[in-house]
């Protein structure tokens, strides 16, 4: 009998044990809620991208791993005021201790996203204001007259030739084709719509190898990572410093675009 309690109490200390130990196992994953698809930057298909593995890497250096959690970017505050996330990569400039009404700790920069004006240099277009695209067949993404600020939408409103593309894919042929003469892109985005339509056959004749000019006419939206732990918050900025200084985030701009704009 005395060994049967034995044996019993043992097993019952090594679960215990078990349990103990799996707590901080269970606390290194971080629930991070990120807009849906935006290539280069979020590619939800193995969770990749160059914000996503940025982040990724930057908790790695503190023995963490985010749980990626894709949503429409209006549920990201209201997932984490519920509790359902830990934290939500957000433009910088974005209030989400408003929005939520609790505290939350902003990261340093991870990146910055920035819309540009983008031509072929070969048309010599100027482009140093907005209103200088008055005249112009202009291209642009999705909701970008909602996006871009007041300045834009009236301008766009006064242009004859306006279109928006939800499907950013068609934007970089569209203006090597001379189907718009100024295309509205963050630069990223175009240098990886370039390198991928670049190595399929409807590069053909397209001459993507012609210099563009980009027109430095809005603002960089930098983007960061919110914390509802501010422990948390101070661990992620330690791995994105040191990510950085290893080159790391350089690596990652070469693996999604070929180059380091």
């Amino acid at each position: 009998m005395f060994h049967l309690r034995s044996r019993f109490f043992s097993a019952l200390l090594a679960v215990a044990l078990a349990a103990l130990f799996a707590v901080p196992a269970l606390a290194q994953d971080v629930r991070i809620g990120i807009g849906f698809v935006l290539p280069p930057y979020v590619i939800r298909e193995n969770n990749q991208g160059l914000e996503v593995e940025i982040i990724q890497q930057a908790l790695a250096v503190s023995g963490r791993s985010p749980v990626f959690v894709y949503l429409p970017n209006l549920r990201l505050p209201m997932e984490l005021s519920r509790g359902t996330l830990d934290a939500v990569a957000a433009n910088l400039s974005y209030d989400l201790g408003r929005e939520t009404g609790l505290p939350v700790f902003h990261s340093a920069e991870t990146l910055a996203y920035h819309n540009y004006a983008i031509t072929l240099a070969e048309k010599g277009l100027v482009v140093n204001r907005l209103g200088d695209l008055l005249g112009r067949r202009v291209l642009a993404f999705q909701n970008a007259h909602k996006y871009l600020g007041p300045e834009f939408r009236q301008v766009t409103a006064e242009l004859a030739c306006y279109r928006e593309l939800a499907d950013q894919s068609l934007h970089v042929g569209m203006l090597y084709a001379d189907r718009a003469d100024i295309l509205i892109s963050d630069k990223r985005i175009f240098y990886y719509w370039r390198k991928k339509l670049a190595e399929s056959p409807q590069a053909k004749g397209l001459g993507l190898d012609r210099p563009l000019t980009f027109h430095d006419v809005f603002p960089p939206s930098p983007r960061a990572v919110f914390f509802m732990n501010r422990e948390l918050r101070d661990d992620f900025d330690r791995g994105l410093n040191e990510i950085r200084k290893r080159g790391e985030i350089k690596a990652l701009c070469l693996k999604y675009l070929g180059e380091v704009p």
